[in-house]
């Protein structure tokens, strides 16, 4: 219903499985509660798709408190699912404005991923270093520079030490992570250090942002308007050389001669 462009029915539809599932979950909670957690995780993206915001908070608050509940009962297969669970709460308070509710969905999350990473580093470090990037996003949205400049520090050097099939899999996580430490780095009062990790995060998404640059251009536009903003602010200029073959893929096309001369005679 959704991919037709009937969202309203499609929320009608889920909030009626919703309904089903916490009776099932009620009689059978080991068979039905993860169900349960999954339709409204699903219900809360419809929600934030038609515009409810407050109401997709209150799917995932559900859901979070379920997921909360399997893990208690079954902390083997229900952490991950948790934290997972959690950081989208934190995404949608966070898209709402709730900045100290979304710190704390973020920070309990990372926390419950410390942990796996521990137990099994292969599965769960790639995920804990995203996750302390949004935490450190979190924190400086708190105004908490330097908790989040710690933070964004931890998230560049575990992406730093991802196996290499991740690495290479994961230069975007590590460019967003830089660009956030450089964040991080100005509002602490560090404009020269914000200017070379900005630099570094253009860097490292060249190579991905020349491959593809239609799905890497909204990101490595941002990035470059950071480090050039960095540079001002520090009293320095940019390094064109690093910029100009990346602004050149940037820039709008130029319009044929063809469609020159159409526009022209209009």
């Amino acid at each position: 219903l959704h991919a037709h462009g009937r969202t309203d029915h499609a929320i009608a539809s889920a909030t009626a499985a919703n309904d089903v599932y916490r009776i099932l979950a009620g009689t059978n909670p080991g068979e039905f509660a993860a169900k349960l957690a999954g339709c409204l995780e699903l219900t809360a993206r419809l929600l934030t798709a038609a515009g409810r915001k407050d109401d997709a908070v209150a799917a995932l608050v559900e859901a979070t408190a379920t997921r909360r509940e399997i893990a208690c009962r079954q902390p083997a297969a229900g952490r991950a699912p948790l934290a997972f669970t959690l950081n989208l709460l934190a995404g949608s308070l966070r898209g709402g404005g709730w900045r100290q509710d979304s710190l704390a969905a973020t920070h309990e999350s990372a926390e419950v991923l410390r942990a796996l990473a521990k137990e099994q580093p292969d599965a769960f470090e790639p995920k804990l270093a995203l996750c302390l990037n949004n935490l450190a996003i979190d924190l400086s949205a708190c105004g908490r520079w330097a908790e989040a400049v710690a933070v964004a520090e931890e998230s560049v050097m575990r992406h730093r030490s991802l196996p290499q099939g991740h690495r290479e899999a994961g230069c975007e996580g590590l460019a967003r992570a830089l660009a956030t430490l450089g964040s991080c780095y100005e509002g602490d009062g560090q404009p020269r250090v914000a200017m070379a990790t900005f630099r570094e995060a253009v860097a490292t998404l060249m190579p991905r942002f020349m491959a593809h640059p239609d799905a890497m251009r909204a990101l490595m536009a941002a990035i470059i308007g950071d480090y050039r903003r960095s540079c001002a602010r520090a009293g320095e200029a940019a390094d064109s050389t690093l910029l100009a073959s990346l602004e050149q893929l940037l820039a709008p096309p130029a319009a044929s001669p063809a469609l020159v001369a159409t526009d022209a005679a209009r």
